[in-house]
């Protein structure tokens, strides 16, 4: 497993996660902002399923990846986002297993 981090907008930070040539990735947006900051995350990922959001923040929420069938390779699971507040300064690391994490750093 290799971990990639990039920047893209000055607001969003992606932690990628690779394994067996499948791409996973959560997206914090924005990554930064005053309390309460209302984010949105962003998970991306080629296995259908439920996984579970932790915030960083003692809170989660379950998210669910639908199964899709395609005819061709690869497929591409459509992006599930969930929306969270963050009442209080401080940094949180959001993250869900096998799929990878991302921090927010809230004011």
């Amino acid at each position: 497993m290799s971990f990639e981090t990039s920047s893209g907008q000055s607001n969003q930070v992606t932690f990628t996660v690779t394994k067996d040539s499948t791409a996973s990735s959560i997206v914090i947006s924005p990554s930064s902002g005053y309390r309460p900051l209302q984010a949105t995350l962003t998970l991306t990922t080629q296995s259908a399923g439920t996984y579970t959001v932790y915030f960083g923040d003692g809170t989660s929420e379950q998210v669910t990846v639908p199964q899709i069938y395609c005819f061709a390779y690869p497929c591409n699971l459509p992006p599930q986002s969930v929306g969270h507040t963050y009442w209080n300064s401080g940094t949180y690391t959001a993250s869900a297993a096998g799929i990878g994490s991302a921090t927010v750093t809230v004011y």
